[in-house]
């Protein structure tokens, strides 16, 4: 019997997840000054860029839509932008738990954390723009053309920390973290079974999505 590549990639994230946690929550040691609070790390970290990475998906299917006029890569965007919010969403939240242990609040104006909020709203409104248009052509038209616009924000929030100043900690630059190899391997670990888990949900999510294509095309 064959397996279904849902069961595959459910069966990797959480299997592998067990031991990546076990390395980010037990094995690996605390900061020095962050202490057992670095481990928030582990899965901020990982939530962060998987909402870079569905966002940037968002972006590359956008521009297909328009070259192509295949409504398949309109709601890949779609699915895209809306993992992206889960994660983004994740991603807000972990971060403001860290925040609120080490500054004392859940929120400072920092450029990271103020060009990802803004990139919460962007996509955000992203969605809310193809809630509106009911039209499915007219809605992928639109909705890809802002996909790629909105884009901007995603290198904006990368650089960031290099173009103004920022409190905002970097486990990659010198002496804003103290990671010890094994805190390396276990935050570069703990992306797997989330992108597996990524996969997952991207799976099921556009399968749902094709049904709403063939409608649509039983319509025409």
């Amino acid at each position: 019997m064959k397996l279904k590549k849902e069961y595959i990639f459910a069966f990797l994230a959480f299997f592998i997840g067990l031991y990546t946690f076990y390395l980010a929550l037990i094995a690996s040691p605390p900061e020095r000054q962050m202490g057992d609070l670095i481990r928030i790390m582990y899965i901020h970290v990982p939530q962060a860029w998987l909402a870079m990475f569905s966002f940037t998906l968002v972006f590359i299917f956008s521009i297909l839509y328009l070259v192509k006029k295949d409504l398949k890569w309109d709601k890949m965007a779609e699915v895209g932008g809306e993992l992206g919010l889960l994660f983004i969403i994740l991603a807000l939240l972990t971060g403001m738990m860290w925040a609120k242990s080490v500054w004392g609040h859940f929120w400072v104006w920092d450029p990271r954390l103020t060009t990802t909020l803004i990139l919460f709203f962007l996509y955000a409104g992203y969605m809310i723009l193809r809630s509106f248009i009911e039209t499915p052509d007219k809605k992928a038209r639109f909705a890809s053309v802002l996909g790629i616009l909105i884009y901007v924000d995603v290198p904006l929030v990368y650089f960031s920390v290099k173009l103004w100043r920022s409190v905002h900690p970097s486990a990659f630059k010198p002496g804003d973290v103290l990671i010890t190899p094994l805190m390396k391997t276990a935050l570069f670990l703990n992306i797997i079974p989330y992108f597996f888990l990524f996969i997952l949900l991207f799976l099921l999510r556009y399968k749902l999505a094709k049904r709403e294509i063939k409608t649509l095309e039983d319509l025409r």
